[in-house]
């Protein structure tokens, strides 16, 4: 089936590009929506155990944390760091990175063993993917 609108995927790169200049003017109610429209459109088109859905959950992640709303933005890198783990494996660089996302959040949240985890996750991540030994 062909997809035509808002979802059809070139239209979908280009709200996630302008709502990454939205947010990076300081414009983040025009970025909000924007960011919501995308997610959802990945969602219909590939479920939520895929990178480039994965990818709008963070970055949506990221809008929420700097707004303040650090619930929504657990939430979010929760649901990210699961989805890009299931598509790309658990020690990827990109899971690596979502896994120190939400670990800065949860210590500024002061949920300090659930941080300490994920920095260890992506500490051993990191470690093997750079040394080139396979993931244990």
């Amino acid at each position: 089936t062909k997809t035509h609108g808002s979802e059809h995927p070139e239209a979908v790169a280009a709200a996630s590009e302008l709502a990454a200049i939205c947010h990076a003017l300081g414009e983040n109610e025009e970025a909000e929506p924007l960011l919501r429209q995308v997610l959802a459109a990945r969602l219909a088109s590939f479920g939520s155990e895929h990178a480039d859905t994965s990818r709008s959950m963070c970055d949506l992640a990221h809008l929420r944390e700097s707004q303040g709303d650090f619930a929504e933005a657990e939430t979010l890198y929760r649901q990210a760091l699961s989805g890009i783990s299931a598509a790309l494996g658990e020690h990827h660089d990109e899971a690596c990175q979502v896994a120190l996302s939400a670990a800065y959040l949860l210590k500024r949240r002061g949920a300090y063993a659930e941080a300490e985890a994920l920095f260890r996750r992506a500490l051993r991540g990191g470690a093997s993917t750079k040394s080139g030994d396979a993931p244990s």
